[in-house]
């Protein structure tokens, strides 16, 4: 389960942003205009994707697994942000709703993927502050540290 959280934080900090390819760089893409159409538009997707499960699992999720599944204590700090994105992801890219049909594919901002994965980060380092910090879970806390030390997303004398 830790693995398949650094993959998502991963996932949000590391997958491009297609609006942020230059007129050059979309120029030396081997690939037709509608597969770079569909690469766009699944980079965005998976962005999303991935920032509402993290968002469902820092702020608490009724159906699956969450924080709390692992840290009986855990509360979300982030229920501005995340809340917030988790609506707007689950209604223009997880689900068929009334609200993606008169916006199917809508723009991802980068100062939006920016706000989303810094409080995806910061949510992240806290929750595996508390794991290292919690006598029965020290050993989940050490390997999420690991596994986000090994992404970039937290410097090595955190583990």
């Amino acid at each position: 389960m830790l693995m398949q959280i650094a993959h998502a934080i991963d996932m949000v900090n590391h997958l491009p942003d297609p609006a942020s390819w230059t007129d050059e760089q979309l120029a030396s893409f081997p690939i037709a205009d509608n597969e770079l159409r569909l690469l766009k538009h699944g980079a965005n997707e998976s962005c999303a994707i991935n920032a509402r499960l993290l968002a469902q699992f820092f702020l608490g999720d009724r159906h699956g697994l969450d924080a709390r599944s692992f840290l009986d204590s855990w509360t979300g700090e982030a229920e501005d942000e995340l809340g917030g994105w988790r609506s707007t992801a689950s209604e223009h890219v997880a689900h068929f709703s009334p609200r993606r049909l008169s916006d199917p594919a809508r723009a991802i901002t980068p100062d939006e993927r920016r706000k989303v994965a810094a409080a995806i980060n910061a949510e992240s380092n806290r929750f595996c502050n508390e794991l290292l910090a919690t006598t029965e879970t020290s050993d989940l806390g050490v390997r999420l540290a690991e596994f986000l030390v090994g992404l970039g997303l937290r410097s090595g004398h955190d583990a």
